[in-house]
């Protein structure tokens, strides 16, 4: 018998753990169409409560197997409400990370994918065979350093994996949002 996986709801999560340390730095959690707040939660700070900016949660929605790889979700800084996908007004958290930073998602990552339930107890086994490269690339360890250069998205599959993100998101998101504040001026924050 396969083990029934309990689906674990990113965003109540997120809005749980991290929600009183965004309203007290000023965010407010903006409203969406229902297409895009299944895959999105949104905040943004007024001018009034310090640099203008938001950011966005984005959940992975097209994980394949994921009750034996889990899922994933990256955080995105935007500059404008009134065109937060502009190219030039926008940027992902993982590339403002410093490198010991990076060192601490990657060993996030590891302990996520070293409690990964073997895929016979939670696949079938036609699943398995369909999902065997994904299964064998998902379930490596990280070994290397991250790239900079290349987009890694935070990994979970239940509560306690995202309450690991929260923590490190939640110690990070001032530096971050200096961060992102800086790209936007030209000026350079370390």
């Amino acid at each position: 018998m396969k083990t029934k996986v309990k689906r674990v709801s990113l965003f109540r999560v997120l809005r749980r753990e991290l929600g009183p340390q965004l309203a007290a730095q000023g965010y407010v959690e903006q409203p969406q169409n229902a297409s895009s707040r299944t895959d999105h939660l949104l905040f943004f700070r007024e001018p009034s409560r310090g640099p203008s900016h938001g950011f966005w949660f984005q959940r992975d929605v097209k994980a394949n197997c994921v009750d034996a790889l889990g899922s994933s979700f990256t955080l995105e800084f935007f500059r404008s409400l009134e065109n937060r996908i502009a190219s030039n007004g926008r940027r992902r958290a993982y590339f403002m990370l410093t490198a010991p930073e990076l060192e601490e998602m990657r060993v996030l990552q590891n302990n996520m994918i070293k409690r990964l339930p073997p895929p016979e107890s939670v696949l079938e086994p036609f699943q398995v065979k369909i999902c065997k490269r994904s299964l064998e690339r998902g379930r490596q360890p990280v070994d290397c350093a991250f790239n900079p250069c290349h987009d890694v998205w935070m990994r979970y599959r239940d509560e306690e994996d995202i309450l690991a993100w929260t923590s490190f998101i939640g110690r990070l998101l001032p530096a971050l949002a200096e961060r992102f504040a800086a790209l936007q001026s030209g000026t350079q924050v370390s």
